[in-house]
């Protein structure tokens, strides 16, 4: 087998290439933190400090709807073992808080908006616990498990579960038994994404939404999560073991994950280039919205997340026909994912001029041409390919 040959037979599976078509989705963080005003819970909290009067799960859904989210993933525990939802296995939870005089499920709750609304629901589930006496031993790993079943059979579909590498430095060494996570999920959700450190999708690297000037989606199995070289092919050709394992970007719309009145927050144009970069750059966006201590998304941020809709929206407003005399200003090109990604380099041209150049195009690129040019001049050139291409499908914008 020829080094390209190798490189092309690593595929999708079922699951991601669904997955690839998802491109923007919301993170909200709400627990805890929101009423200590920290980001990460000690632990040592009283279920009683939880106490919002209403927490408006269909105004979220609805929100974020708006501003073109497919999917809402949900924090049901932070890293201070607090549960946002109906547990057996631990008293550190929402049962033992005032709201709704201790029968309240905010879990239960988002899943009845989002089926309201028709978005899918993922759940964030903090492998690290600052609060549990089981951290740090074996009995933790099944406590753990059974807060997985909780969730997979409670709650109906669910679309992602996300985990995060995140421990503090005086947190106790411990080995999560991933492996064993990653099976009760595919026992009881088999179409469930599993991401971030999960085998289906990988964490781009930062908290900045910042991408790649080359993602690749083809990689060694346990990347390196910062290089800014994962899926070239001088950078695999010493790499023995590969995967399919495209990127996801997360970043927050303000600065902090939480909802603190006093943090600064990214303007609407700064979260459309994040957008247009990353989604537009073969990885996907998981924004995070946090709600206040209301329990509603707050309406400086609603007129934020409508103006990045205006803004995402904008430069597709106008299709326009291919062989047109019609201007094109912006260009969409996606491979067709079941044959691999294949392209590295390529160039858009317009009557013998250079309007783009590029590298991977993969699920989605998103293509701001230098000047508007006439649809029937555009020509794109594929300079370099692991084999053939396969081009899903080209669409012009005026």
């Amino acid at each position: 087998m020829s080094e390209t040959e190798r490189l092309i037979n690593i595929k999708p599976s079922d699951i991601q290439l669904e997955y690839s078509d998802f491109g923007y989705y919301s993170f909200v963080h709400y627990g805890m933190n929101t009423f200590t005003g920290v980001e990460w819970g000690s632990g040592k909290e009283e279920p009683s400090m939880f106490n919002p009067e209403i927490v408006d799960t269909d105004q979220w859904v609805r929100v974020l709807k708006d501003s073109g989210s497919k999917a809402v993933i949900f924090t049901a525990k932070h890293h201070d073992g607090f549960c946002l939802f109906q547990t057996k296995y631990t008293e550190h939870s929402i049962k033992n808080s005032p709201y709704r005089d201790g029968k309240g499920d905010i879990v239960q709750q988002l899943a009845e908006s989002c089926k309201k609304y028709d978005m899918k629901m993922g759940i964030y589930l903090s492998p690290w616990d600052r609060h549990d006496s089981r951290y740090g031993f074996d009995e933790y790993n099944d406590y753990f498990c059974n807060q997985l079943v909780e969730l997979c059979t409670n709650y109906g579909d669910i679309w992602m579960f996300w985990f995060d590498g995140a421990k503090g430095d005086d947190a106790p060494a411990f080995t999560y038994d991933f492996e064993r996570y990653y099976s009760t999920i595919r026992k009881y959700q088999p179409k469930c994404i599993i991401a971030n450190c999960g085998p289906d999708v990988r964490w781009i690297g930062n908290e900045a939404g910042k991408e790649r000037v080359s993602e690749w989606s083809v990689v060694p199995v346990d990347p390196p999560r910062t290089e800014s070289d994962l899926g070239s092919r001088e950078y695999l050709a010493d790499k023995k073991d590969l995967c399919w394992y495209p990127a996801e970007a997360d970043v927050s719309i303000h600065h902090g994950w939480f909802y603190h009145k006093s943090n600064k927050s990214r303007t609407a144009k700064q979260l459309a280039d994040i957008y247009f970069k990353t989604v537009g750059g073969n990885a996907s966006l998981l924004m995070n919205v946090p709600p206040s201590k209301a329990g509603i998304i707050e309406p400086r941020d609603v007129k934020t997340l409508e103006k990045f809709k205006e803004l995402i929206d904008k430069p597709f407003k106008t299709p326009v026909e291919k062989n047109s005399e019609n201007l094109v200003k912006t260009v969409v090109i996606r491979e067709d994912l079941r044959f691999s990604q294949r392209v590295e380099k390529f160039k858009i041209y317009a009557d013998k001029k250079c309007v783009y150049s590029g590298t991977t195009i993969g699920s989605k690129k998103i293509a701001f041409l230098k000047k508007a040019v006439p649809a029937n001049q555009i020509e794109l050139r594929i300079l370099e390919c692991r084999e053939e291409a396969h081009i899903r499908d080209i669409e012009y914008f005026a």
